[in-house]
Order: structure tokens, then C-alpha cells, then sequence
């Protein structure tokens, strides 16, 4: 997912990058930290880093990770790529993860840092999501997409505000049908 969205990065001017859910508790935080803030520095700030605890068991065994850690992997592994995007030197002792001494290089171009997500598919998750000024990566149930209306406001979480296009919307379809370009492609919107 990583090396992916690096490669979009170098590639891209206009579009937003990001990892709709990186599964946070099978891979290093400072790893995750590090990659996303040069990511954000290749994109010139278009990069947003989307977090998630997972839930298949096969992955946390293909991992060596218990998968009953998942939710503490998750909160501390936020936490130190946060601290890393936003502080000079930090230290950070959990019961998953202790590091000491850390700077980040390079610094993440979006101040005071890239939009965080966080996957959530139960109200617990979203809520805590919200408490901590997390954007919410939600699902509904079976994987669906979770709707974005008023119910999930209410419940505190932070939603998109974006008035921006997607390469692929509506709107953009229909100019190029208007224009008699390809309606599936146009790298010189992205």
C-alpha cells in the first residue's frame, strides 16, 4: 500500500494519496510514521494516512501479532506516528510498543501533520475516533460503506469537507462527454 501510494505521489500533481486502512498493529509505527511523512513530502501535502486495527485472524497469524493486541496496537501505534509527525524528539513506553529518542525525517509538509483516518466499523471505535480529531474511515456492516449522514455527526465523528472533484465523478464525466474526450481517463486532471 505504501510503496504504492509513493509511486502515485511521483506521478500525480493535482490528486489526493492516501491508504484507505493500513493495518497499524502489523506494522512498525515509526516505519509507518517515516514512509508517510515522505509520501507527504513527494506529493507536496496531498498525502492522507488511513489507520486501522484489522480483524481477519489469517493476517494476524501470517504476522506472528496476537490478534487479541490489536486494539492496543492500534491506540499506541497512532499515537507514535502522531507524536513523530508533530514533535521535535519524543520517547513513548506502551505495553506493544517502546521508543526512545525519536526525530522524524524528513517533516510531513502538512502542518501539523497529514489527515489521519481511522477505520471503524463498531460505535466504540467511532467515538474514539472522534475524541482523538480523527477523520472516520467507516464501514457498515459486511464491508459496506458506512453512510456519512447526520447519525455519524451526531455521534461526534469528523467527517470529509471537501469540495474538490475525484478524477472519477459525475460532474468531471460529464465535461469530458461534453469536451468528446475519453470518459474513463484523463491523466492531465490528476
Amino acid at each position: 500500500m505504501i510503496p504504492l501510494a509513493a509511486a502515485i505521489a511521483a506521478r500525480t500533481k493535482k490528486i489526493r494519496i492516501g491508504t484507505f486502512v493500513l493495518l497499524m498493529p502489523l506494522h512498525n509505527p515509526l516505519h509507518v510514521a517515516e514512509d508517510a511523512a515522505t509520501i507527504d513530502v513527494l506529493s507536496n501535502g496531498r498525502f492522507d494516512l488511513g489507520l486501522g486495527q484489522g480483524y481477519v485472524a489469517r493476517e494476524f497469524t501470517a504476522f506472528n501479532v496476537p490478534r487479541e493486541e490489536r486494539s492496543r496496537r492500534l491506540r499506541e501505534g497512532v499515537e507514535i506516528v502522531r507524536r513523530a509527525f508533530t514533535e521535535e524528539n519524543f520517547s513513548f513506553e506502551g505495553r506493544c510498543y517502546t521508543v526512545r529518542d525519536v526525530t522524524l525525517y524528513p517533516r510531513p509538509v502538512q502542518q501539523p501533520h497529514p489527515p489521519i483516518w481511522i477505520g471503524a466499523r463498531s460505535r466504540p471505535a467511532t467515538e474514539r475516533a472522534a475524541r482523538n480529531g480523527y477523520h472516520l474511515a467507516g464501514f457498515g456492516e459486511r464491508g459496506r460503506p458506512r453512510p456519512t449522514g447526520p447519525r455519524y455527526v451526531r455521534s461526534g465523528a469528523i467527517l470529509p469537507n471537501s469540495t474538490s472533484r475525484s478524477c472519477g465523478s459525475a460532474s468531471l464525466r460529464q465535461r469530458r462527454r461534453k469536451r468528446g474526450t475519453n470518459v474513463n481517463s484523463d491523466s492531465s486532471i490528476c
